[in-house]
């Protein structure tokens, strides 16, 4: 499974004249308006990986190589979870996750065949936002999507992150602590120090964070 960006963001949650207004540079001085532009496009994606969650609307690829199965139980008897007959078929799951959520909508949802050629799939499934990471869930697991190339056969495309103007005002605000402190430490940057934890922005955020148990 990988993922690979499509369309980075063009609208960030946090404004050129915001940030100005936050680091109290007069708003007709534009000397520093790219380097202003830049921080918020770094600081936006450095708060999205911290958080993995997307905050800037954005569409990814997501391949498989084939749709996930669980596990066998085969794997769970050696691993002493199952007791029984060591004998077994994987079982396929009717469901894949969708990282960096929160996820708009699924554009496309393709299989490749042998020869390269990428075509959509043809049964039935569904978007499930209502989990903590998004699922797109398959109808019936009896026609799963069979690619017919050995590696990155599936694709799935998808748009996620929020909708101008409904980004939390929690996560503007680390955005904004982040850019200051970059700002602020231009030409000191310690490379074993991480600025979203350095600049208190981790702190502010962390409720929002998705953390796998």
């Amino acid at each position: 499974m990988k993922i690979a960006i499509d369309t980075p963001p063009t609208d960030y949650p946090v404004k050129l004249s915001q940030v100005k207004n936050w680091l109290r540079i007069d708003e007709n001085d534009n000397t520093e308006n790219a380097l202003i532009s830049q921080l918020i496009s770094a600081a936006t994606e450095d708060c999205s990986r911290f958080l993995k969650r997307t905050i800037a609307q954005t569409q990814y690829s997501l391949y498989l190589d084939a749709w996930p199965t669980e596990e066998t139980i085969e794997e769970m008897w050696l691993s002493g979870q199952w007791q029984g007959p060591s004998y077994s078929l994987p079982v396929t799951k009717n469901y894949v996750e969708l990282p960096m959520p929160p996820v708009q909508k699924v554009d496309a949802f393709n299989v490749f065949d042998s020869s390269d050629n990428e075509t959509p799939y043809g049964g039935s499934w569904y978007l499930d936002t209502a989990s903590l990471v998004p699922r797109l869930y398959l109808a019936s697991t009896s026609s799963i999507p069979l690619p017919g190339r050995a590696y990155n056969g599936i694709r799935i495309q998808y748009t996620a992150g929020y909708a101008s103007g409904k980004v939390p005002p929690v996560l503007q605000q680390a955005i904004m602590v982040l850019i200051s402190y970059v700002y602020e430490h231009r030409g000191d940057e310690d490379k074993g120090v991480d600025p979203v934890v350095a600049s208190g922005a981790a702190n502010i955020m962390q409720r929002y964070r998705i953390v796998r148990v």
